[in-house]
């Protein structure tokens, strides 16, 4: 898929990119712009807060599953739900991948964020600044 940025102006192009994805299914899935902007705004905060700035933020990804744990009485049969990508990149998130998944008992409402290895670095640093390690 083409990358789509985050912003209100490519509402329409998200949705549409989300229900292409989704087909009939809604009820699990994201389907609408407010979800993946939270995606972004919650890794951008966390990304941030990370490494320290937004000029160092880009390049950092996250990953987002939509819905949640399916209970155990559903374990055999399972969800659909919406797997979605987004990048920071110099003028903000976008969105690059965007897939169809299925939840079953674990998977749903999870998201986790990718560092590039020079990001990794400056956080463990900057972490490393607020302790000691008692000998």
């Amino acid at each position: 898929m083409k990358p789509i940025k985050i912003e209100v102006k490519n509402e329409a192009a998200i949705v549409a990119a989300l229900k292409l994805v989704n087909g009939k299914a809604a009820e699990h899935c994201y389907t609408s712009f407010m979800e993946i902007e939270r995606i972004a705004s919650w890794a951008e905060f966390n990304v941030v807060r990370l490494v320290g700035t937004k000029a160092l933020a880009v390049g950092a990804m996250v990953g987002a599953t939509s819905g949640d744990e399916v209970s155990i009485s559903y374990s055999k049969s399972p969800r659909a739900a919406t797997r979605v990508m987004l990048e920071r990149r110099a003028t903000g998130w976008f969105l690059v991948v965007c897939v169809r998944t299925e939840v079953w008992q674990e998977g749903g409402g999870a998201d986790r964020l990718t560092l590039t290895q020079s990001q990794a670095d400056r956080a463990v640093c900057l972490l490393k600044r607020t302790f000691n390690t008692a000998l």
